[in-house]
């Protein structure tokens, strides 16, 4: 909960924005600056495949920062009231910029609370404008423009209700920004902003293990295809064994969705062994084997066909090659 603030969560009604009180959700990205006087923009909790990143400039903004509010996270976790970013005198030139992947994730919710100071002569801003783009070469797309804000002089919520817009959901690229803070025709006063919090739910996509399914005996140091197919959205797959059915699972590879992935056996002796599959995104989705198969170690010195016999098929390669000679830069081959 909140500490000495007055919040208000703001709704706005148009064809295409909506906004809604946060409801439970994993927190995907969280900048809470700082709580010291070591002012940070750097990211606090971050679960992307990327690093988000937040750029403040323009409108005389202040290097470290003021001091912010308190919070409780989605997760449920608290932050101390510290710094929050802050632009001693706010004009139109002032502008955030949050750059997130967004891969993997869906129904997002943008939250921060803010504070706009309303000193006589020295009014912060109250209204804004709010635009995103998922590539860094394209136009940006308005969300909304001259959206209001509260000047008292208390801290307030404002919460963005993004789960309308699913082109924004799973991409390695999505950007926000926020300008345009106008604050009328008295000089422009202090803006304050913390606690930007992103959240959203995983989201699922489903694997399935297609082989190794049990009974294959792959021999160390051979190449295996390991061979799945996902539903949904999957981007990446992480791949793990086990020789101890499961009690212990050893990383193989994370890997591109594509399918497949060659595999060379690990030196091993076990009749207990399994593959698991997972959603590298969300490791709750997965699939095991369905059945124990066999990882074996062949001691064998004079096995030519790589069967881990010695038989006749051995002895055959042996005598086609009987007294022939494979250097070709020794004379005697000539």
């Amino acid at each position: 909960m909140k500490k000495l603030a007055v919040r208000s969560c703001l709704v706005v009604f148009t064809v295409l924005f909506a906004c809604a009180c946060p409801v439970k959700a994993a927190v995907i990205a969280l900048w809470d600056f700082g709580t010291d006087a070591d002012y940070s923009e750097e990211v606090v909790i971050n679960r992307t495949a990327g690093t988000p990143a937040i750029i403040i400039q323009g409108g005389d903004k202040d290097s470290n920062g003021k001091s912010g509010i308190d919070y409780v996270d989605a997760d449920g976790t608290e932050h101390a009231a510290g710094r929050a970013a802050a632009w001693n005198n706010v004009n139109s030139e002032s502008e955030l910029v949050i750059t997130v992947d967004t891969t993997g994730w869906q129904d997002m919710i943008l939250r921060w609370d803010y504070f706009s100071e309303d000193t006589v002569g020295r009014l912060g801003p109250a209204t804004f404008d709010f635009y995103y783009r998922t590539n860094p070469q394209a136009d940006w797309t308005r969300l909304f423009n001259n959206e209001t804000l509260i000047r008292d002089s208390l801290w307030h919520e404002y919460v963005l209700n993004v789960v309308l817009f699913n082109q924004l959901e799973n991409q390695p690229f999505v950007q926000f920004r926020m300008d345009d803070l106008q604050r009328g025709d008295e000089s422009g006063g202090t803006f304050k902003i913390d606690n930007i919090e992103l959240t959203g739910a995983l989201i699922p996509g489903s694997v399935g293990l297609l082989a190794p399914n049990g009974g294959e005996n792959l021999m160390t140091g051979d190449i295996f295809d390991i061979r799945w197919q996902t539903g949904g959205t999957v981007s990446l797959v992480k791949l793990e064994y086990s020789i101890n059915s499961g009690v212990d699972w050893i990383d193989i590879a994370t890997a591109p969705d594509t399918g497949v992935y060659g595999w060379q056996i690990p030196d091993a002796n076990s009749l207990d062994c399994y593959v698991r599959i997972s959603n590298a995104v969300n490791p709750q989705v997965f699939d095991v084997s369905n059945a124990r198969f066999r990882i074996f170690r062949c001691l064998l010195q004079f096995d030519l066909n790589g069967d881990c016999y010695v038989d006749l098929a051995d002895l055959a390669l042996l005598a086609s090659e009987w007294l022939q000679c494979g250097d070709v830069l020794d004379p005697r081959c000539l």
